[in-house]
């Protein structure tokens, strides 16, 4: 049961990682992109 439940527990782990990975990355770029359209509006 409890091998069970950390097999689980591992591959939910995994998929949440798969997917929260990405959405990072998305949110990264576009932080970027935000600071560096406040830079051209300040110069």
């Amino acid at each position: 049961m409890s091998l069970q439940s950390e097999l689980v527990n591992s591959s939910l782990s995994i998929y949440n990682f798969q997917v929260v990975a990405p959405l990072l990355n998305i949110q990264i770029h576009i932080s970027e992109t935000l600071v560096r359209l406040l830079l051209v509006i300040q110069i």
